[in-house]
């Protein structure tokens, strides 16, 4: 359920409501807590803004035109319309403020025919699940996205980013090292594109605008993520860089991103061109068939045994073992079937990384992508 929705249903249920958040949030809450309000039926909510200090009945009583409104008696006020006082905490001491004036709102209902809802904006990292008891409504929110959400916004803001060459794995690799947070994708997708290749290395510039952030590990923190419990990947990249204990663990964990961006990029991409890689090789494998005396049969290894496959069904490894053969050396290849065989044993390599969930080597991938775009200039 949606943030806005949780606030809107909760305020019609309960009187007393918490919300919840982290210390750092990449979208301000504010907003949205007013329309949910509004939705509720609650319209021209009283919303303060509570620093350390400051005396929270005396704020509230201005609204209600009393020169005070102790919480006991909040509670028990009487609006001929739907009325909800909001207290967003702005420091240790106003948070704890906040607390003990809602702690003595909810003590007060037991005896109430008020009808005010008192909603408190906390990031003290107290509460950080969901929960609900008699007339208080916790609700923990962190304003993170979830993996697809963060594909469908990394392209629509990406909209004419595109590549390396005709693939999309710049996309890709944003998505993934963004993960959850839009406040990062934004970051990186303001990159030169080829800087993206170099992840996670090319975190260390942002990682160090708020290194102090970064070294601190928990959701009040906002360097995970309540609903994955992932990490995020410039606490992941500080690790790496900060603490020789959590390096190597941590650096597996941001080359398995690149690994995933890689993935969804180039397994398509590849499949998508092998047939036509076949097309360019189709004379030295027209002689493979025409010795084998096999119409549209070649001999596979699967395992320990050997199967028959039609053309359109060799991979690219495939081409690889047979470009070995005399076939493909008796009369010479053209150029443009040299190039093919040096992509097969390309693709071959890069493929054979991601079956193993290894990062491939950027240079292969690069040469590999320049190659293809070369090989089938029609499919950029």
């Amino acid at each position: 359920m949606e943030f806005a929705e949780k606030v809107r249903n909760a305020t019609l249920k309960y009187r007393v409501i918490v919300l919840s958040f982290p210390e750092f949030m990449c979208v301000n809450p504010n907003k949205t807590i007013e329309n949910a309000l509004t939705n509720a039926g609650f319209n021209d909510a009283v919303i303060l803004h509570i620093q350390d200090g400051m005396n929270i009945s005396a704020e509230v009583g201005t609204h209600f035109s009393a020169s005070t409104m102790p919480a006991d008696s909040l509670a028990h006020f009487v609006c001929g319309r739907p009325q909800a006082v909001v207290l967003h905490a702005k420091g240790t001491k106003a948070q704890e403020s906040c607390n003990h004036y809602a702690a003595a709102f909810l003590e007060a209902l037991d005896k109430s025919a008020g009808n005010v809802r008192l909603i408190i904006a906390l990031r003290s990292g107290d509460y950080q699940a969901d929960q609900a008891k008699g007339d208080l409504k916790v609700i923990a929110f962190d304003g993170w996205i979830n993996h697809s959400e963060m594909q469908a916004y990394v392209y629509q803001r990406m909209v004419s980013y595109d590549g390396p060459g005709s693939t999309n794995l710049y996309k890709h690799l944003v998505a993934e090292y963004a993960s959850f947070d839009p406040s990062l994708a934004e970051r990186l997708s303001q990159m030169e594109p080829g800087t993206l290749l170099n992840l996670p290395d090319c975190l260390s510039q942002i990682v160090s605008e708020d290194a102090l952030r970064w070294s601190k590990d928990g959701w009040v923190h906002g360097t995970t993520c309540k609903s994955s419990k992932e990490a995020h990947s410039l606490r992941e990249w500080y690790l790496v860089t900060h603490s020789p204990r959590h390096a190597d663990m941590n650096r597996r964990l941001l080359e398995k991103r690149f690994w995933r961006a890689c993935v969804k990029s180039l397994t398509p991409w590849l499949e998508e061109r092998r047939l036509l890689v076949i097309d360019v090789l189709k004379k030295p494998i027209d002689r493979i068939e025409e010795k084998s005396g096999e119409k549209n049969k070649f001999q596979k290894k699967m395992g320990d045994k050997y199967v028959l496959v039609s053309r359109d069904e060799l991979e690219f490894n495939d081409l690889v073992f047979r470009s070995y053969g005399e076939e493909f050396r008796e009369s010479g290849l053209t150029d443009k079937e040299k190039l093919a065989v040096n992509i097969c044993h390309m693709a071959k390599k890069v493929r054979d990384d991601l079956s193993h969930l290894r990062k491939p080597d950027v240079e292969y991938v690069k040469n590999l992508i320049s190659s293809m775009d070369q090989l089938l200039p029609s499919n950029k």
